[in-house]
């Protein structure tokens, strides 16, 4: 396994160290844990680099921590590029569907490849005429085997290039070198990994200047089953070497961790300041934001104040946890619509809220309604080491 449990206290983390919630706790200790067996099983591949998604957090906590083990990075935009170029990422990769021409110089002049998402942003930076070198982000159509309730996205994605005789004599033409594919596609299993691979290699075979493929990120997946990773990476390899057999050329494979190495090792620490009943149901209301700061969090949400106990007479409080904004819709777990209930043995004012998976998307998709203030960070490191 990737990932092992938490050992955080956090009702003594608090109160021994009068913290205030909100607050965000980054677990050091957990986070090398996968970091260490990451390394360990991807290393041994040569053809196969790391790279951050700076998009999942900005946290330098964990900017400083990927940098550090030698990893790439993607950014999607300018403004991501100058959050990270003073640490010490190996390499540098963006995609984005929008840049301007202010931007497509300033990335060109860093040495940096853009992998267009449209021939509209390919026609663009050929009319700035400052590099004949690009990527190309791809639209990978899904497998028929394929499980898209994995929020998987294939052809019907926004992003990426699907390509045609259109763009093909356009980048023919403009005598332009293709030296990266790109894909993403939402989360990765093993298999698709496998599939992607193949799809991508076929398109390599008619650009003999491609030298690497990104295969994106949402690695959740890939990373829940060890044997069925390694296995994945043993047929990438022999796919590569049959790739190189055939056409004298080596490629490299790029993969793009990002909520996979920061969702499990936040977590939101936020305190019960109210609880009411309005007919038959029951809200209780935290001193955080939902709506402020998770909107895309799952929302597994653990009532430290109780401990592991359970009700005696077996029944469980369910109720809806409410963010401190004004807006209605501030609810931890709003899905197609409808508010999740959560469920505990006993819950009530005063009571410390832990919601589990917050270490990404949290800071990076943040807003300031209300001006609400944002959790503190804070790194919980084992004080045995």
């Amino acid at each position: 396994m990737f990932y092992k449990n938490s050992s955080i206290d956090f009702t003594n983390l608090v109160n021994e160290n009068n913290l205030k919630t909100p607050l965000l706790v980054y677990d050091e200790e957990q986070l090398d844990y996968t970091l260490h067996k990451v390394k360990n099983i991807f290393s041994k591949y040569d053809f196969l680099k790391l790279s951050y998604a700076v998009k999942a957090s900005y946290s330098d906590f964990f900017l400083n921590k990927f940098s550090s083990l030698g990893m790439g990075c993607d950014v999607a935009s300018r403004y991501e590029y100058d959050l990270i170029k003073d640490y010490s990422f190996q390499f540098v990769t963006t995609t984005a569907p929008y840049y301007s021409k202010e931007d497509m110089i300033y990335f060109s002049n860093e040495n940096i490849l853009i992998d267009f998402n449209s021939l509209d942003q390919i026609k663009q930076f050929v009319s700035i005429g400052i590099s004949q070198e690009i990527g190309l982000r791809i639209r990978v159509s899904f497998p028929k085997w394929g499980d898209r309730n994995l929020g998987t996205y294939g052809e019907e994605s926004r992003f990426g290039i699907e390509l045609n005789q259109e763009i093909i004599d356009y980048i023919s033409d403009n005598g332009l070198v293709i030296k990266r594919l790109h894909t993403h596609t939402g989360q990765m299993t093993p298999e698709l990994c496998i599939y992607k691979v193949q799809y991508l290699l076929e398109i390599c075979k008619f650009f003999d200047t491609i030298d690497t493929i990104n295969l994106g990120g949402g690695l959740l997946h890939l990373l829940e089953d060890s044997e069925r990773t390694i296995a994945a990476l043993n047929r990438i390899d022999e796919l590569l070497s049959t790739f190189y057999e055939e056409n004298q050329r080596r490629i490299n494979i790029i993969i793009e961790p990002g909520g996979a190495i920061t969702l499990p090792f936040g977590y939101l620490v936020t305190k019960v300041i109210s609880k009411q009943f309005l007919g038959n149901s029951t809200i209780v209301t935290v001193d955080s934001s939902a709506w402020n700061f998770l909107p895309w969090n799952i929302y597994k949400v653990e009532n430290v104040s109780i401990g592991s106990e359970s009700s005696s007479d077996g029944i469980e409080e369910k109720v809806k946890i409410a963010g401190c904004t004004l807006f209605e819709g501030d609810y931890f777990g709003v899905f197609d619509g409808k508010i999740k209930l959560h469920s505990f043995p006993s819950i009530s004012v005063g009571d410390l809220l832990v919601v589990y998976a917050s270490g990404g998307y949290s800071f990076t998709n943040s807003r300031r309604f209300n001006g609400i203030r944002l959790p503190i960070e804070y790194i919980f490191r084992n004080k045995r080491r």
